[in-house]
């Protein structure tokens, strides 16, 4: 069952006034930034803002505004705990061995970086807390003359039970203050400390947030830490339905655990600046992440978090889109988005938000067969459409083949003869796929047309009569006629072959390797030496980026 609405106070990011501003959230809350962005200062901030005082020697009587758990942390798993009284054991939990002697104590040195080393602790407030209860249930049993009713389930129980339903490999073993553990099933009994390190972390996370106060804020810095990704939501999703009275404020740089708390507020951490007065703390720039349905999470979060002018493309993840783009526009951020459609969708769904984030949002696709209304239409929402027909057909542009020449030193006597065979293999190649290039290319004409029926009206006669209207429109004879047109007039059938106009209408990935194979070498070699030339050299990727209009 979802939590209420509720807040938490963050420091203003402007230094204005107020000094803090609420952030809503429903019981999760997400912090994510790069190495450097300050998350763990504003963690102990968060904790407790007199830790980040310059002088820090008595801050530990501040009181504390959330439970933390540092990103340093030592997971040493004592064999045994010490008996200790329970008021005792969660006093040295919460404040450390040695006391309030500042802002964390349970962490050594810097409440920043320091190192928490208290998983002794945890084990020994886990026994008392059984202590307790057993003494309880014994006392009321004498007070009810021997029916005290059904036994409690105590701390270290619940934690054993939910340990093995993450852990279902190993058996957690409770003694008399003593922790072992054995393989599911059958196997030697050995120390708990044997542990791997993601069971231990396991057991650490477990033991600390269902020993944390009631109704308190959990601050989790690195919750991923140790903990494979095959269990990380496992893990969490049970923590936070055992502690529904608590907030958990996770603090990471994984973009993946950030978009699996599916229904946490998200905060992008930008930066921090150090403090430039005696008795400040220093500032963080920081936002809320807005919801955008078309774009994922875990990208909006990349996007936000770089800071950058975006740009969406077509491909994938390593798709020779990304790699001539990032080339092009090393000081944007690149985001393969699949298909025409999604770049489409995702520049609309940013450009609608630039209030809230202020970031400069395009994207650029293939030209593929769009006629000019199209894509002056699309320049008008922010998305930019090739000059040639895909992004393989770049590599083949003048610029891009002088520049292959130069870096592949092909020699200056065979230059002139290379680029005039290149030329006509492509141009053969494409005139053995003419028909289908027609037909393909009158096809999407025609389904673009269909596509824009526009009914007048609610009724059935009017959906009829729009659609009459846009087959009419479509007129596959006269699309046929016309796609045939310009694929004759790029292949030169008039006179001599104009080469950029076949590169502007023909999207064939041949065209790449028929040229590569006039210079001997295959499409990937001669792909990757002219883009290595891009990234190199500041006056050729000028001259590209003026043909993109970008």
């Amino acid at each position: 069952m979802p939590q209420a609405e509720q807040i938490l106070r963050f420091p203003n990011p402007s230094l204005s006034e107020p000094p803090i501003i609420d952030v809503p959230h429903r019981g999760q809350i997400v912090i994510v930034g790069a190495n450097g962005s300050g998350k763990s200062r504003l963690g102990a901030w968060l904790e407790n803002p007199a830790s980040l005082w310059p002088n820090r020697s008595n801050t530990g009587d501040q009181p504390r505004h959330a439970y933390r758990l540092a990103a340093q942390r030592a997971l040493l798993l004592p064999d045994h705990a010490e008996r200790m009284e329970p008021r005792m054991a969660h006093d040295r939990l919460v404040r450390g061995e040695d006391g309030p002697s500042s802002g964390s104590s349970r962490v050594r040195g810097d409440p920043v970086v320091g190192q928490a080393n208290d998983f002794g602790l945890l084990l020994n407030a886990l026994f008392a807390e059984r202590a307790r209860q057993d003494r309880d249930y014994r006392e009321r049993g004498s007070a009810t003359g021997g029916n005290p009713g059904k036994p409690p389930e105590d701390t270290l129980t619940r934690l054993t039970v939910l340990w093995q339903r993450i852990f279902p490999e190993r058996k957690i073993i409770i003694g008399d203050h003593l922790v072992q553990a054995r393989p599911r099933g059958a196997g030697d009994i050995y120390s708990a400390s044997a542990l791997s390190d993601g069971e231990r972390v396991g057991f650490y996370l477990a033991g600390h947030a269902l020993l944390a106060p009631p109704n308190t804020r959990f601050v989790i810095d690195e919750p991923e830490l140790h903990l494979h990704e095959s269990i990380q939501s496992a893990i969490w999703e049970a923590l936070e339905a055992a502690r529904q009275d608590c907030v958990f404020v996770y603090i990471t740089h994984d973009l993946a655990f950030a978009a699996s708390r599916t229904r946490a507020t998200k905060v992008v951490l930008y930066d921090y600046t150090a403090p430039t007065q005696p008795g400040m703390v220093g500032s963080w720039a920081w936002d809320v992440v807005r919801p955008t349905h078309d774009v994922p999470e875990d990208v909006v979060l990349r996007i936000l978090g770089s800071r950058r002018p975006t740009l969406f493309v077509e491909g994938r993840t390593g798709s020779l889109d990304q790699e001539v783009y990032e080339a092009l526009f090393p000081d944007m951020y690149i985001v393969p988005s699949g298909n025409w459609d999604s770049v489409d969708r995702s520049v609309r769904a940013f450009r609608g938000q630039f209030h809230l984030h202020h970031l400069a949002v395009s994207g650029v696709i293939d030209r593929d067969d769009r006629a000019a209304d199209e894509i002056e239409a699309l320049k008008e929402k922010g998305v930019h459409v090739l000059p040639v027909a895909s992004v393989e057909n770049l590599l083949v542009l003048p610029e891009c083949v002088s520049a292959y020449i130069l870096a592949a030193e092909v020699p200056e006597s065979k230059r002139l003869a290379r680029l005039a065979d290149g030329k006509r293999r492509v141009l053969a190649a494409m005139a053995r796929v003419r028909d289908d290039t027609i037909a393909e290319r009158a096809q999407y004409a025609v389904r673009r047309r269909l596509g824009l029926v526009s009914r007048k009206g609610p009724t059935k006669l009017d959906l009829v009569e729009a659609v009459d209207e846009a087959v009419k429109a479509s007129d596959a004879a006269s699309t046929y006629d016309e796609a045939a047109l310009a694929i004759d007039s790029a292949l030169g059938a008039g006179g001599e072959p104009a080469f950029e106009a076949t590169l502007s209408v023909f999207r064939n990935k041949a065209i790449l390797a028929e040229f590569a194979s006039a210079f001997g070498v295959d499409r990937e070699y001669y792909a990757s030496t002219v883009i290595a030339a891009i990234r190199s050299d500041d006056t050729l990727r000028v001259s590209i980026r003026r043909r993109l209009a970008i």
